[in-house]
């Protein structure tokens, strides 16, 4: 393990070897910190309908963006000017609070810079760090309750506060899979972020109640779901997928899957993925009836349903999904129609 880790030699890498050669820190940590770095140089991500292996320079710019509530650009909009107003006003205090402000200013920008290098565009999640301190600064805003016009202040505070509560009670209680309004809302995150920025796995639960009220026995049911739990623990009774087997019927697909962001067939469907889709059909058209005699022929099964389910994905999302569960799970009702479409057509 501890080969492969270190086996580029990078500065980081020799750091790392050297201190635990020399017992500098325990050896498990040393082993953890290795790994991050070692999986941090490559990882796919997904962000605003493109894909990439190495991460994207803006992704949590955007995802900042996205992610934040307006409130919040509310009340840092009104405390800049307020900081402004006040230097205009008295020139003498820049020094001074510039000085009491470094502690914060500091870790929002020397932490917000490493993760727009980083390579490991996986969440929102990244960025918790900064936004204590940005909260903090947003109190600037309480400096203008000391100014002459009381009320104007007074109405901007409660308008953020307002369009908080807003928000929360309109994405309650599907938090992680919010959206604000500049990203399209909750509804239109899946084309945004995936991953832990919206889909931790977290709506089986949801998933049950809504197959119970829209569904019941009276379709089939299929599921791709990115997470940990098993379906089954939630009375989900559902054909797991990808498989050779597919038809018409309701399909459940996490917004991460649907992306197809850490799948073989990464990223759009392209010109070779489709000669790969038409080897395994017609593999599959002909030597499927014979049944499956070896162990080539299961992982050429294997293969079929994984590009097939490839394509049907690349399908779907150039469609509206009929509805969402929580925002992570999407849900296509999809017709014999559409599965040749999706399966056969151009």
């Amino acid at each position: 393990c501890w080969g492969r880790l270190l086996a580029d030699h990078t500065p980081a890498q020799d750091a790392i070897g050297f201190a635990r050669d020399h017992h500098l820190l325990p050896e498990a940590y040393l082993l953890g910190f290795a790994y991050t770095l070692k999986s941090a140089e490559w990882r796919p991500a997904f962000l605003d309908g493109a894909w990439s292996r190495t991460g994207f320079a803006s992704f949590f710019a955007r995802a900042f963006l996205y992610k934040t509530p307006l409130s919040i650009f509310i009340l840092l909009l009104v405390s800049f000017a307020t900081v402004c107003a006040r230097w205009r006003s008295s020139p003498g205090r820049i020094a001074r609070d510039l000085t009491r402000f470094a502690p914060l200013l500091v870790l929002i920008l020397i932490y917000g810079a490493i993760s727009l290098t980083s390579k490991l565009n996986i969440g929102h999640r990244h960025l918790l760090p900064i936004y204590p301190p940005l909260f903090v600064l947003c109190g600037a805003c309480a400096y203008l309750l000391r100014s002459s016009d009381k009320r104007i202040a007074a109405l901007l505070i409660a308008g953020a506060i307002s369009c908080e509560a807003a928000e929360s009670l309109m994405c309650r209680p599907n938090y992680i899979a919010y959206f604000n309004p500049i990203a399209g809302g909750s509804d239109q995150g899946y084309r945004h972020l995936v991953d832990s920025s919206l889909d931790w796995g977290q709506d089986l639960p949801s998933l049950h109640e809504w197959l119970n009220v829209n569904v019941g026995e009276r379709a089939p049911v299929y599921l791709a779901y990115f997470g940990s739990a098993e379906p089954g623990a939630y009375a989900i009774s559902a054909k797991s997928l990808p498989s050779a087997s597919i038809g018409p019927g309701v399909y459940c697909i996490s917004a991460t899957i649907l992306q197809h962001v850490y799948e073989p067939e990464h990223g759009k469907w392209t010109a070779q993925y489709e000669t790969k889709y038409q080897q395994a059909l017609a593999w599959h058209r002909g030597y499927r009836k014979i049944g499956l005699e070896s162990a080539q022929d299961r992982e050429l099964e294997a293969a079929f349903a994984r590009l097939q389910f490839a394509r049907l994905c690349a399908y779907l999302r150039q469609r509206e999904p009929r509805d969402d569960v929580g925002g992570s799970i999407l849900i296509y009702v999809v017709s014999a129609r559409d599965l040749d479409q999706a399966l056969l057509g151009p």
